[in-house]
């Protein structure tokens, strides 16, 4: 064998040999999971399904190669999980959410299964969430009854009721919505304000609308802050057709 072919050869077995070492890494195999909280309580803060993960939430690892942040999914009602090594991370809330921004960091120490809450304080809230369905079949009409309550010192800029035709519903999964501006809302009475809105579901105009068949549908209602660009949201409730 000539050298040259000899070295090519040691190269490639070497390189080979490196590439499986180095892919030879378990995957990580502890979970860090948790909820975002309202500050001061344990109440899950309802958010839109798989929030950014590079904008919501964060974790960073000291030690590693450019402290390279880890986006973590945030699901509808607040929960969220991650795979990870075992470690010390730095967890940081994006000042674009639904709360007021928060730039200090939650140090946590992930070893096995881990939990920690992410406390928040949102602008908004939504409870008392009820809906009652008129009209006939398919032309409904759904009228959401809820109380916002004023949290921040940031005023309102809207509030929207989203129907759904799976239980994932927000600005990004309805099928029909409609809202409130602040001016239509009206004043809050001690940081509080109960008001209603109407979903009307048009008369499909060629195939049958997607619920004809069906006997529900689901809704949720989400309060915007001014100059804010999420929403704070509801439960998801589940709508019995008539």
């Amino acid at each position: 064998m000539k050298i040259s072919s000899y070295i090519a050869a040691v190269a490639v077995v070497s390189l080979l040999a490196a590439c499986v070492k180095k892919d030879n890494f378990d995957p990580p195999s502890s979970i860090l999971s948790g909820r975002i909280v309202q500050l001061g309580t344990t109440t899950p803060l309802g958010v839109r399904a798989n929030l950014d993960a590079q904008n919501m939430l964060e974790l960073r690892q000291r030690g590693f190669p450019l402290f390279t942040p880890i986006g973590v999914y945030v699901k509808q009602d607040g929960s969220f999980s991650a795979s990870l090594y075992d470690g010390d991370y730095k967890l940081t809330r994006a000042s674009r959410g639904p709360w007021v921004a928060n730039t200090d960091t939650i140090n946590v120490t992930v070893k096995g299964a881990t939990t920690v809450d992410v406390p928040v304080v949102p602008h908004q809230t939504v409870s008392g969430f009820t809906v009652a369905v008129s009209g006939t079949k398919p032309a409904y009409v759904f009228t959401a009854t809820f109380t916002l309550k004023q949290v921040s010192t940031v005023v309102v800029d809207q509030a929207r009721f989203f129907i759904g035709k799976t239980n994932i519903v927000d600005i990004s999964n309805a099928i029909a919505n409609a809202s409130k501006n602040a001016t239509a809302l009206g004043a809050f009475t001690n940081g509080s304000l109960t008001t209603t809105i109407a979903v009307n579901m048009p008369t499909p105009t060629s195939t049958p609308a997607f619920y004809y068949n069906k006997n529900y549908v689901y809704g949720r209602v989400g309060v915007k802050a001014k100059d804010i660009g999420e929403y704070t949201y509801s439960d998801v409730l589940k709508i019995t057709l008539p």
